[in-house]
């Protein structure tokens, strides 16, 4: 891929619902000590890791859009659960759609989605720190933004963000790819920032990032959000980016844990 654009003018989401939860974690008792978690579209390694957020599948609203007189229905990927482990290095992220992503690759051909953001409260203040995206919950030292792609392989433009690829045919030879990156909360400008260099995509580093059927499977370095020890006490929201017309519904039931898997 020659270029690849990004949306990040949030500006430019409307009627968003925000789908959020927090679940408690913790280690199943009498459970035998887990491998290293490896990011290869597989999923074994994952069942004995508790659920984290839970997301009910139908909660978003496919974007309706009529192009050249013809009624298109744009599928958003609709999250239906979240899992996250740690071992000594690496946050690791499990993340359950409601259908496989080739279902959504397909009926979105040229049209690149958000999936959605991971917020973390690292010092479990609520007075220091960001708001979730669209909602007045705060208190958030950084977050993981998950985004899908599309590029022509004719021309090697891509696009990812709620984006379409305009240069896009009927007859084109479109690809995919998943891509997601860390930013921390600046005080000062009050704003989440990040660098270009901190944009994992699938295509570059399958390692870091992978989906195979229902699953996209993520690791990132935990310092990278702001975790400073394993058995850190923190809160984490998911706020689901599905174009919808219902209000926000946040839930906040629990803080949770994120423990060493091994």
């Amino acid at each position: 891929m020659k270029h690849k654009g990004n949306n990040n003018n949030m500006g430019k989401f409307h009627f968003i619902l925000v789908i959020t939860s927090i679940l408690l974690v913790s280690i199943i008792s009498g459970c035998t000590e887990k491998t290293m978690i490896t990011i290869d579209g597989n999923t074994d390694d994952w069942q004995e890791t508790p659920t984290f957020i839970q997301d009910v599948a139908g909660d978003v609203t496919n974007e309706k859009i009529t192009v050249n007189n013809i009624s298109r229905e744009i599928y958003e990927f609709d999250v239906t659960s979240i899992k996250l482990a740690m071992d000594t290095r690496y946050l690791y992220i499990l993340v359950e759609l409601a259908n496989d992503t080739a279902f959504y690759f397909t009926h979105n051909r040229e049209y690149a989605r958000v999936i959605g953001e991971l917020y973390f409260d690292t010092d479990t203040n609520n007075s220091t720190g960001g708001k979730a995206f669209a909602s007045q919950t705060g208190g958030f030292e950084s977050k993981i933004s998950l985004y899908t792609g599309v590029w022509n392989t004719a021309t090697g433009i891509g696009i990812s963000g709620r984006e379409k690829l305009t240069n896009a045919t009927e007859n084109s030879n479109l690809e995919y790819f998943m891509e997601f990156w860390p930013s921390q909360y600046n005080e000062s400008s009050q704003k989440f920032e990040y660098t270009s260099s901190a944009m994992i995509q699938s295509y570059e580093k399958p390692d870091l990032i992978t989906y195979k059927g229902k699953y996209i499977e993520m690791k990132l370095p935990w310092s990278d959000v702001g975790i400073s020890t394993i058995d850190q006490t923190i809160r984490v929201i998911f706020a689901e980016r599905g174009n919808g017309l219902g209000e926000e519904s946040f839930s906040e039931e629990a803080v949770g844990k994120i423990f060493t898997i091994n």
